[in-house]
């Protein structure tokens, strides 16, 4: 029995550590603080970011940004009003962009432009509470969040 329950453990600590699900706050962000190409009129940044190792937690999060930012948000980004990057955190390309936004597991961080400035909003935490058991709380939620933003 207390092999059974140090194995349980010992899996859902990997489970944990390799999502690193971390509290993380709203910032507000130096305007040349994260460097992205964006257009005159980008309104929002939508980064979801992961690493090589993923759990199904992860992997509901990329399926569920991807369905809502296809679905009900294919207009603004054809328009330039909002932007979608999935990066590997591992990948050497991204380490500039992942070094600056602090990130160091799988996270969903968008970043607003308002006023000439970036405010970071990191969604992380709500993304691994509700996109793998409450897909459509989850994708209700990020579309109505990602039009307060956008509007």
């Amino acid at each position: 029995m207390k092999s059974k329950l140090f194995i349980l453990i010992l899996i859902m600590s990997v489970v944990f550590i390799s999502c690193n699900n971390k509290d993380k706050k709203e910032t507000t962000t130096d305007p040349n603080a994260v460097e992205t190409t964006k257009s005159e009129n980008l309104k929002l940044q939508v980064y979801y970011f992961f690493s090589a190792h993923r759990c199904p937690s992860c992997n509901s999060i990329e399926e569920n940004v991807k369905t809502v930012m296809n679905t009900k948000f294919a207009e603004e980004i054809k328009d330039g009003k909002v932007a979608i990057s999935y990066l590997n955190i591992e990948d050497e390309a991204n380490k500039a962009i992942v070094e600056k936004l602090q990130v160091y597991g799988s996270s969903l961080i968008l970043i607003q432009y308002k006023n000439k400035e970036e405010i970071v909003h990191d969604l992380t935490e709500y993304a691994f509470t509700y996109s793998g058991k409450q897909p459509e709380v989850f994708t209700s939620g990020l579309t109505d969040t990602i039009k307060s933003y956008i509007n």
